[in-house]
C-alpha cells in the first residue's frame, strides 16, 4: 500500500462521527422540550441537561489517562 493511498476508512469514520454528533445534538434539546411538555420546572430541566455532561466527563478522564500512558491502540475501534 502506498503512503496516503487508501483513505476511504477515514471518510467513513468522519461521516459516522458526524451522524453521531448530529443525533446527540438533536436529542439534547428534544429531551429538554419533552421534559417541559411533561410539566418539569427549571430545576428539573437543568438536571436533565446536566446528566448529559456526566457520561463524557466520567468517560473522558480515565480514557485520557489511558492514552497518556501509551495504550491507545485498543481505544481506537471504541472511539
Amino acid at each position: 500500500m502506498t503512503p496516503g493511498g487508501n483513505r476511504g476508512w477515514l471518510l467513513r469514520l468522519v461521516i459516522a462521527f458526524g451522524f453521531a454528533q448530529a443525533a446527540v445534538s438533536m436529542a439534547r434539546p428534544a429531551v429538554s422540550y419533552r421534559a417541559l411538555a411533561l410539566g418539569a420546572d427549571e430545576r428539573a430541566v437543568g438536571v436533565v441537561a446536566g446528566v448529559y455532561a456526566l457520561l463524557p466527563l466520567f468517560a473522558a478522564v480515565p480514557l485520557g489517562r489511558r492514552t497518556d500512558q501509551g495504550r491507545c491502540a485498543p481505544l481506537l475501534p471504541t472511539g
